[in-house]
């Protein structure tokens, strides 16, 4: 049982919590200016001018070796649909890219 509970059953003070709580923020409306600087910002640190949704991929069950690839999310993306789409892990989907590469 807790403290306050206690304090009820003995005719205890009863506390007065109605005003206690988290102070209310208001958020002021993005001005003009607001939007130019994020836009100076985000052309700085070239960040995309859209929300880039990353593709998630299906893990295989062992993995032996590890590479790391850096390039475009577009292109990525395109890579781990591939992968998805046959349904193999990423290093059987880049097997099958060489193999139909190899192939001509």
């Amino acid at each position: 049982m807790s403290g306050f509970k206690k304090l009820e059953e003995k005719g205890g003070p009863k506390l007065d919590l109605s005003s206690f709580g988290a102070p209310e923020i208001a958020e002021r409306p993005l001005t003009l200016e607001d939007e130019r600087i994020a836009d100076r910002v985000a052309e700085r640190n070239a960040l995309p001018g859209e929300a880039v949704e990353r593709v998630q991929l299906n893990r295989g069950k062992k993995v032996n070796d590890r590479i790391f690839v850096q390039g475009p999310i577009s292109t990525l993306n395109r890579f781990r649909r591939f992968c998805n789409d046959k349904d193999v892990p990423l290093h059987k989907g880049l097997e099958l890219l060489l193999d139909a590469a190899e192939r001509g």
